[in-house]
């Protein structure tokens, strides 16, 4: 019932893939984290200036702002601008549903019922939910007011296409120099190493990854590129995390290795095609 959908690429189509992971071995990784969770979140308060946090409204704001200097709707500009540039057919990306030509072909989302508590806060938050206590519980596809912070539904091959932009230092959308200042810490070392809409995390091997990930129920999301940019990987899944119970560390912890797993075989990859090109130059 749950599933995850992976995408993993590089720049570099040569080379040794002894340490890839087939699908099997894939699948067998997440049969056993297959009912997704919930994360529980509290609040923190600090001196002003030395803790930071994601927030839509300020993505929320940016929009606006290209709203008012650009005379169209964001969703507008996004495909004229953004999709387009990208080769990326704008029937395959959108927020509202009515854009898309058929709805069917879009992924099913579910999420696991702890208690009764959480049936009525997902049927507060989401009203076309309307569901009883059960095992594994289907969310009806939904939207809301915040985009655009999050839910642009695309597939994984059209969210590729925008970080090779990235990973290609903004080709052929924006400028090296804008790529530069998107990925310049703030906070002056005090805070997070946070960037516009991304950040740094380090993973269990103790590297450190650029990132951007986000959730909804029964959905999450959650891309990297290497320290090196070049070599990105994402992990799409219909799975859930916004419980707070044990399953939503371990779907984390899967999610990771797979991430890791997949890093390590493009990385060798690389390194193999680099040594080959040298040879060949020699």
């Amino acid at each position: 019932m749950f599933s995850f959908v992976v995408f993993a690429f590089d720049l570099v189509g040569t080379g040794s893939t002894t340490n890839c992971p087939n699908r099997q071995a894939i699948e067998q990784s997440l049969n056993k984290v297959h009912i997704p969770a919930r994360i529980h979140l509290t609040g923190y308060q600090d001196h002003r200036g030395n803790v930071t946090l994601y927030s839509n409204e300020g993505t929320l704001l940016a929009a606006l702002v290209v709203e008012c200097v650009a005379k169209i709707s964001y969703g507008q500009y996004l495909r004229e601008n953004i999709f387009k540039s990208l080769n990326i057919y704008f029937r395959t990306v959108a927020v509202r549903l009515s854009d898309f030509q058929n709805t069917e072909e879009l992924v099913k989302h579910y999420a696991y019922a702890v208690n009764e508590s959480f049936i009525q806060q997902w049927n507060h938050e989401i009203p076309q939910f309307n569901g009883n206590l059960s095992t594994s519980l289907h969310f009806p596809l939904f939207s809301f007011s915040g985009y655009p912070a999050g839910l642009l539904r695309m597939s994984a091959i059209s969210l590729s296409m925008f970080l090779r932009m990235f990973i290609n230092n903004g080709y052929p959308l924006f400028s090296s120099q804008s790529i530069a200042e998107m990925k310049q810490v703030v906070g002056g070392g005090l805070i997070r190493l946070y960037e516009l809409a991304w950040h740094w995390r380090t993973l269990s091997n103790t590297r450190l990854y650029l990132s951007h990930g986000g959730s909804l129920p029964g959905m999450i999301h959650l891309m990297l590129t290497n320290e090196m940019n070049n070599t990105g990987v994402i992990v799409l899944t219909n799975t859930d995390t916004t419980a707070p119970i044990d399953l939503t560390r371990e779907i984390y912890e899967t999610v990771e290795s797979i991430h890791l797993t997949l890093f390590q075989c493009f990385e060798i990859r690389f390194i193999v095609f680099k040594e080959d090109q040298i040879k060949t130059d020699t």
